[in-house]
């Protein structure tokens, strides 16, 4: 398996001291991942991030090829992306040009040598608890995205969601919160270039079983996130530091054979002082060391 960590993990815009793109993408490398997914949706929905977004330039296709070959000359490469993930069926400004860079999304996770990028599924505004309605408007626009996906050899992994507990004790619905509902939404697209990424953290918060999650992707599965929380926030800690079984997870893993990529969804660096952020670095880089021995690990 391929674990790699997020480009978020080093924001550009929300870290204590300046930084900038180049550097948090040496700083990975250097702190010892050999893999690596790029955050798109950052680059396009963070107001900061968007006052000087490579993505929004004209040159922006001479950006990806330039980021993929600083990652291959430290010995890294790109095996994910998070594309920008609007409400495709929203009317406010930012949901329409958001929706319109999707096509720039993908096809700047293949010049980056990225073969997936995971997006989210959305549920249209006023259709959260309409589950019907919803899979159909999602299948018949993964349908068109999944089209443009193939034309740059992308494969695209729909990730499964969770339903925000809110300060006042309501629920924000979403959409594919659970593994049925997920593998319903991916069938029922029915593309050659879609699939499923499972959120190992977005499972737990839900009190989902993540390990029967993998199980009922299967080989549809081609996409991981993986971060810990303690079922009440969606805190993105590292693994270890929630409450999610680990084991289990490795277990699915093996189970299905899975050999492709995924990715450390944590937050851990984001704001650290620029004296400890490398140290932290490593620290993550052991940790995902670890975790790919344990999934490579035969069972015991």
């Amino acid at each position: 398996m391929k674990l790699a960590i997020t480009t978020a993990f080093v924001n550009a815009q929300d870290t204590s001291y300046p930084i900038s793109r180049k550097e948090a993408l040496r700083m990975l490398c250097e702190g010892g991942f050999r893999y690596l997914d790029y955050n798109l949706d950052r680059e396009l929905r963070n107001p900061a991030a968007r006052q000087d977004s490579p993505l929004l330039r004209e040159d922006w296709r001479s950006w990806c090829r330039e980021m993929r070959m600083l990652a291959a000359s430290c010995g890294s490469e790109f095996v994910q992306t998070h594309c920008v993930f609007p409400n495709y069926f929203a009317d406010a400004p930012l949901d329409v040009e958001c929706t319109g860079y999707v096509p720039r999304c993908i096809e700047a996770t293949a010049l980056l040598g990225a073969p997936v990028t995971v997006m989210h599924p959305i549920a249209p505004p006023g259709m959260e608890y309409d589950r019907k309605g919803t899979v159909a408007a999602n299948r018949e626009y993964f349908r068109k995205i999944g089209d443009v996906a193939a034309a740059h050899g992308v494969r695209i992994a729909v990730e499964n969601m969770l339903s925000n507990r809110l300060t006042d004790g309501s629920i924000f619905k979403r959409c594919c919160t659970s593994a049925e509902e997920l593998m319903e939404l991916v069938e029922a697209i029915d593309h050659p270039f879609v699939g499923a990424c499972v959120d190992v953290g977005h499972a737990h918060y839900m009190k989902q079983s993540a390990g029967d999650m993998i199980r009922m992707c299967g080989d549809r599965l081609w996409a991981f996130h993986f971060a810990d929380n303690d079922t009440w926030n969606d805190s993105h800690v590292p693994p270890y530091c929630g409450t999610l079984n680990w084991e289990e997870v490795y277990q699915a893993i093996r189970d299905i054979h899975y050999e492709g990529g995924g990715m450390l969804e944590c937050r851990a660096c984001w704001r650290l002082p620029q004296e400890v952020q490398r140290s932290c670095i490593r620290y993550m880089a052991d940790l995902c060391n670890y975790m790919m021995q344990r999934i490579e690990a035969k069972e015991e």
